[in-house]
């Protein structure tokens, strides 16, 4: 099929979908040492390794780190790792002297014809408009508080004592405002953290293609 025949936001969705699950893979195997650290305590060099192990796969899907310099650290994933986590195709990139190009060059396979300034275009405004609901949760939290503010320390102790005794008054504000902060926070908080962990894997996918971007310039095959 040619390239120009292609619904960019299909394309866009298929490559954000393979970065995506990259990005899953190294957060699971991350993970897993990291869990893992905590049954060695009895031997704090096996402990060490795994949490240098952990410490160094997390930083990969975020940075253009070179694993050069921790040789001995990768060369223990084939020790560590399960041999389903090996058998992934993504574990040949996190074990390659440089993830980040190798993920690059991967991506540039599966998607030869793609137009990545396209796709960044694609991801930057994704990006903004996850960024923009994020922060309408964080004015509606911003109006609980300020109204909670408003009733506690704005209206004159004269004009409460009036209908009900002042600290009785503050108190009932009080109990009635962490309950609704309470329950829109149920409500809410979820939602927030599903929209911050999207826009945190939206931005590793932008990383990659602005990458891709770079290696395309300077013809980094």
């Amino acid at each position: 099929m040619n390239a120009k025949s292609i619904n960019p936001m299909d394309e866009y969705e298929s490559i954000a979908e393979f970065l995506r699950d990259y990005y899953r893979y190294t957060m699971r195997l991350s993970w897993r040492l990291y869990f893992s650290c905590y049954l060695r305590l009895w031997n704090p060099v096996a402990f060490i390794r795994r949490l240098r192990l952990f410490a160094l796969i997390r930083a990969i899907p975020i940075s253009a780190i070179s694993n050069t310099e921790y040789r001995k650290d990768i060369a223990r994933l084939n020790i560590y790792a399960k041999d389903s986590e090996k058998n992934n195709p993504y574990f040949s990139i996190i074990i390659s002297d440089q993830p980040m190009n190798e993920l690059g060059l991967t991506l540039k396979k599966h998607f030869p014809d793609s137009d990545f300034q396209r796709l960044k275009n694609i991801n930057d405004w994704a990006v903004e408009r996850t960024f923009r609901l994020t922060v309408k949760f964080k004015e509606i939290f911003g109006v609980f508080v300020g109204l909670g503010v408003l009733l506690l320390s704005n209206i004159p102790q004269s004009v409460v004592e009036e209908f009900m005794d002042y600290d009785e008054y503050q108190g009932s504000v009080f109990v009635v405002f962490v309950i609704i902060f309470i329950y829109f926070g149920a409500l809410l908080f979820p939602t927030w953290m599903v929209q911050k962990i999207e826009r945190t894997k939206m931005n590793f996918v932008g990383d990659v293609i602005n990458f891709v971007i770079m290696m395309n310039e300077h013809h980094l095959d």
